[in-house]
């Protein structure tokens, strides 16, 4: 119950049909219409939600208009097998370099009645991307934000820094700058220090 309240606190829409469904059945279609812009198929089917779950107000939250299917896109196996077979020879060989070679193999097929249709630069990236590729060992990996390497950068060490005034119990913290004035080519060091505790300056 604690987290169907949760949900729909969350929630401004449900809230708002909940709003509706009250004026709804204090005042009738006619008012509802006319404040909202809701009619009585509208606010039955809220009700009929709310009755198949247990009266439970979450149920009138909005539901996910997420596609349970999602379009898969289709490479042609020719042109994947010859993706494959050059970064298999040359692993660091990039969508650019292959994209001539791949426009020259498509010709050949060509002529020899192989119908193969070529692919744009980005379209390479795919391939090796959603194929996986990546048959180096060592180095950096071509156009995989999700390999290794990427994962596992080198890691920077964080540099302290003094966010507030020490506070010392007992004298002797001594807290200092420098400011360097340079005029006519004659330099003045201006040097400052005062005791934390004691605020001697």
């Amino acid at each position: 119950m604690l987290s169907s309240l949760r949900r729909y606190s969350c929630s401004e829409i449900a809230q708002q049909r909940m709003k509706i469904i009250k004026l709804y059945d204090q005042y009738g279609e006619r008012a509802t219409i006319e404040a909202f812009g809701a009619d009585r198929k509208v606010i039955s089917r809220w009700k009929l939600r709310m009755k198949k779950n247990g009266g439970r107000l979450e149920s009138l939250v909005p539901y996910s208009t997420k596609p349970k299917h999602f379009r898969t896109v289709k490479y042609n196996l020719k042109v994947v097998d010859f993706i494959k077979a050059q970064r298999e020879v040359h692993p660091r060989l990039g969508k650019e370099k292959l994209k001539p070679l791949l426009d020259e193999h498509c010709k050949l097929e060509e002529l020899r009645g192989v119908n193969i249709k070529t692919v744009s630069e980005s379209t390479i990236g795919n391939i090796i991307k959603s194929h996986n590729l990546f048959h180096q060992k060592m180095g950096r990996y071509y156009h995989n934000p999700n390999g290794k390497w990427a994962r596992n950068e080198a890691k920077k060490a964080k540099r302290l820094r003094v966010k507030h005034s020490p506070k010392p119990e007992e004298f002797g913290y001594i807290l200092s700058d420098t400011v360097i004035r340079l005029d006519n080519g004659i330099r003045d060091y201006y040097l400052s220090a005062i005791d934390a505790k004691l605020k001697f300056a």
